[in-house]
């Protein structure tokens, strides 16, 4: 008891005696600190120096105000750095829960593949004194001895291989392995394969996938070769596979077959499927080219190329500008010089034949089924004359060729007996001549034969006598019977029965120059008239077509001299039929209309103005405006009271064909265009102009001609040129058709025709 109340009495005592001014120990705000070496509490005005707990550094000067402690200088306890822990050979380190390498870090090492940790501890911990232990040894991993079984030969470190090492194979006495060529040694100290050993070569059939091993052996050889063949749409990988000691020479292997279409070309507008390059085998792709292109080989503005089983392609995928070959088989003379230069579609060539032979056109033009007209050149000739009363003593033919000769005789009682006729230079007949009925000689009138006929005799009217002709055959005379003149009991010629299905004399037609009358033309023979001075010839060749000329030629009356342009000068003019002009304005003048016109139906087609480069008053600008030719056209009003000049011009009527987006409203002055579609041809103003509330000009868009098997196949025809099966022409193109195989020209509608906005006439063969 007195015990307790000794002690009440003393904390009394000490509780009086500790101010509240005073600072405690463990009140001391930081940490790592050494608390032990203070007191428990220390009055208001002490300064304290604090030190660090061990491994740690720093050192705090502490001040004691009325119970707080407030850092007067110093610095703060951190861990004792050790520095870098060092690295081993072959090894790495990880530091291990913290981040420095600091009091109390820890480092653990590994060794790299190949190697094995040598040391028996692995770790290193930051002391105060540094970092405990020593750095960790790696060693490289050993793989064992190697022994060779007999006759292998074995090249690299056998004794004493480290990881990695590589030991090599080879047998000896011409003997292939059994196993691999070489062993590595592995990070775990064995080697990657046993040791292989020496056999007699030979090889096992490889796995072949598209393919199939011809004279299939479970076992082969040394040197014997392995044949194989792959499938359609693969191809054999190059060289020859051979069994050697080291297995096949080349693994046999199918490759799939492939062709490329490659970068894309200058001409080509786009390809079917797009985006793809590689094609298979048997695989085709569709090519089409832009305008003015065609494919180089097929000749065709598009179309399918397969890919062939060698890997190329039947033909290349590639455009080039459509033209013309040169025409070394025409008979032109000097073709590389006259055709060498600008071959393209729509060039048109002056050019001259070879001797023997005269042009068939006096320009050759370069279209889609090549140079027309075709042939360019035409070989001279004469065509077989028609001579009365006399046989042919060498074979007849239709045509002779320059200076050949054909010798006939005149029949019984006709001289001479015996005459020749050559075809000169000019395409005449020299020494011409006739069979006249020798004097004594003459028929009488009531009896006397002559071949495919007979007579009759007019009791009525002696003085002529009348005759008919067999089946098949007419009189020469016009009409279905025939009359000669009988004087003293005499005819004064032989009656004429020629075939029914043949012309006498060409056709007359107005303004033709004479012909023969009594020419005879076999059936689909070919002839040609020509027209009186100031009129041309249309169409040019004529043929007889069953005893009638088709088509009927007419003599056209040609233009005459061409209009005269202000301001202009004429560059071209064709002389001789007087049909196209070309003119070009002086300096200072531009051009308003073509600058070629054409002849046509007897009068100029249009005619151009120069006007000058200097801007007019647009109140005096003429209105240019050209008659409608039974098109769809956009033509100026006629009469001001139809459209008052207000200035401004609503929508152009539209133009048939075209591709046009009008305005509701053009202003003054405003020009309207348009485009024609692909395969038209622009044939009007290249646009139209708002002129105070009116529309000068005229736009119209010229259809194309097709053409295709649905058309041609019906009547045995085809195209001249190539073997297209669809042919598209422009307006003004002239397209050459000829018979299918074994089916000939009926001659009623001419092979070459031209394409007439859309409208195109077309042959038939029978």
């Amino acid at each position: 008891m007195q015990v307790v109340v000794k002690s009440l009495i003393f904390a009394c005592l000490v509780c009086y005696i500790t101010s509240e001014n005073d600072c405690q120990r463990n009140d001391i705000p930081f940490t790592k600190i050494l608390k032990s070496a203070l007191k428990t509490s220390y009055s208001s005005g002490s300064i304290v120096r604090v030190n660090c707990e061990t491994g740690h550094v720093g050192l705090l000067k502490l001040s004691c105000q009325n119970g707080t402690w407030t850092k007067e200088g110093g610095r703060e306890c951190k861990k004792k750095p050790c520095g870098h822990p060092g690295d081993t050979p072959n090894g790495d380190f990880e530091l291990v829960g913290d981040t420095e390498f600091v009091f109390g870090a820890r480092v653990e090492y590994t060794c790299r593949t190949g190697y094995i940790m040598a040391s028996r501890v692995n770790t290193r911990i930051c002391r105060t004194q540094g970092w405990d232990n020593t750095i960790p040894i790696c060693e490289v991993v050993r793989c064992p001895p190697i022994e060779t079984p007999e006759f292998v030969i074995a090249s690299g470190n056998t004794e004493d291989a480290s990881y990695d090492d590589v030991i090599n194979f080879e047998c000896s006495n011409n003997l292939m392995l059994t196993g691999p060529k070489d062993i590595h040694c592995k990070e775990d100290g064995t080697w990657s394969a046993p040791v292989p050993k020496c056999k007699a070569i030979e090889c096992k059939p490889p796995k072949l996938l598209h393919g199939e091993i011809i004279e299939l052996k479970s076992i082969y050889k040394e040197n014997e070769v392995l044949k194989y063949e792959c499938e359609k749409t693969h191809k054999k990988r190059q060289g020859i596979p051979k069994c050697l000691r080291n297995g096949w020479s080349i693994t046999p292997q199918c490759e799939e077959i492939h062709c490329s279409l490659g970068p894309a070309t200058i001409g080509i507008e786009r390809t079917n499927p797009e985006g793809k390059n590689l094609f298979k085998a048997e695989e085709s792709v569709e090519v089409i080219c832009a305008k003015n292109y065609w494919l180089s080989v097929v000749k065709k503005t598009s179309g399918w190329i397969k890919c062939k089983d060698d890997g190329h392609w039947e033909s290349p995928p590639a455009c080039e500008d459509i033209g013309c070959e040169i025409p070394y088989d025409q008979h032109v003379y000097w073709p590389e010089y006259t055709f060498s230069a600008d071959r393209r579609l729509g060039v048109t060539k002056s050019y001259s034949c070879q001797s023997g032979y005269k042009r068939a056109a006096k320009m050759a033009e370069c279209t889609m089924d090549g140079w027309i007209p075709n042939p360019l050149c035409i070989e001279k000739g004469c065509l077989a004359p028609t001579i009365e009363n006399t046989k042919p003593l060498t074979n007849p033919k239709h045509k002779y060729k320059l200076y050949e000769s054909v010798q006939y005789q005149c029949l019984p009682g006709y001289e001479p007996e015996r005459f020749s006729i050559t075809c000169n230079w000019n395409e005449q007949w020299d020494n011409m001549k006739s069979c006249t009925a020798k004097q004594g000689t003459l028929l009488p009138c009531n009896s006397f034969r002559f071949t495919h006929g007979f007579m009759h005799y007019l009791e009525s009217d002696p003085q002529w006598v009348s005759y008919s002709c067999d089946q098949g055959y007419k009189p020469i005379e016009e009409g279905w019977w025939g009359q000669k003149s009988c004087r003293q009991g005499f005819v004064d010629s032989k009656p004429q029965c020629i075939r029914s299905d043949s012309c006498v004399g060409l056709p007359k037609i107005p303004h033709a120059k004479p012909s023969q009358t009594d020419k005879v033309f076999e059936n689909g023979a070919w002839g040609n008239l020509n027209c009186d001075c100031g009129f041309r010839i249309n169409p040019y060749h004529i043929q007889c077509v069953e005893g009638q000329w088709k088509p009927l030629p007419q003599c056209e009356r040609m233009c005459g001299h061409p209009p005269r342009v202000e301001n202009a000068v004429v560059l071209y003019i064709d002389r001789q039929e007087w049909d196209r002009v070309t003119y070009r304005c002086r300096d200072g003048f531009t051009m308003k209309g073509p600058e070629t016109i054409y002849c046509s139906n007897s009068d100029w087609r249009t005619t151009p103005r120069c006007e000058s480069s200097t801007p007019s008053n647009p109140d005096r600008e003429e209105d240019v405006s050209q008659p409608d030719r039974e098109s769809s056209t956009v033509r100026a009003t006629d009469t001001p009271e139809e459209s008052p000049r207000t200035g401004a011009c609503g929508s152009p009527s539209p133009i048939k064909d075209a591709v046009q987006e009008f305005k509701d409203k053009y202003e003054d002055g405003e020009k309207a265009t348009y485009e024609c579609p692909a395969y038209y041809v622009k044939d009007g103003d290249p646009h139209l102009t708002c002129r105070q509330g009116r529309w000068r000009g005229k736009g119209e868009c010229l259809e194309p001609c097709t053409v295709d098997v649905h058309d041609m196949d019906p009547r045995n025809i085809q195209l001249q040129i190539g073997d297209r099966r669809k042919m598209y022409s422009r307006h003004g193109d002239h397209i050459t058709f000829k018979c299918q195989k074994r089916y000939k020209h009926d001659g009623l509608v001419p092979l070459r025709q031209i394409c007439q906005n859309g409208q195109m006439n077309l042959p038939r063969c029978v």
